[in-house]
């Protein structure tokens, strides 16, 4: 049974991803990554809260109070980066580099009008905005920046 909280709760920002991972010293230069997010195994946590509305109905205004159900996302997840890299010709490289970002979600709060089981989080549900990876070739590693970003799903209809 939900018992309705009278304030809803806000999800808490996402930090940035800032992490250097040292290469082979052969990698002259990288290619076009792919982000993967998959399995998404976090702790989930359902609610109920109250929360005031002006619904205009035939040219009146009325303030409701309404009930939402939500539920809170917590845990950790994984951002693994598959980064094809190339030679400079001198000796051998793997065609594929895995880089490995352990990432902690802090509180993603997704809200519903209905009290229904919360839909599956697709791997889509979470993804890296404005990704940069700077290879530098005297220290040999490759630096990987980026905002994470969360995306709720949505209860069929």
């Amino acid at each position: 049974m939900y018992n309705c909280l009278n304030d809803c709760p806000c999800s808490t920002e996402l930090l940035p991803i800032n992490e250097t991972f040292a290469i082979p010293p052969c990698v002259a230069r990288i290619g076009t990554p792919t982000i993967y997010s998959c399995p998404i195994n976090l702790n989930e946590d359902k609610g109920c809260c109250s929360a005031e509305a002006e619904v205009e109905v035939c040219g009146q205004t009325l303030r409701c109070l309404l009930d939402l159900y939500y539920v809170r996302y917590s845990g950790n997840l994984t951002f693994t980066i598959a980064l094809p890299v190339f030679d400079g010709e001198n000796c051998p490289v793997p065609e594929i580099i895995t880089l490995v970002i352990p990432y902690d979600i802090g509180s993603q709060i997704c809200y519903y009008c209905e009290k229904s089981c919360p839909p599956e989080l697709p791997c889509e549900s979470f993804t890296i905005e404005n990704l940069q990876i700077v290879l530098d070739t005297d220290n040999d590693t490759v630096t990987v920046t980026g905002q994470p970003v969360f995306e709720c799903p949505f209860t069929a209809e």
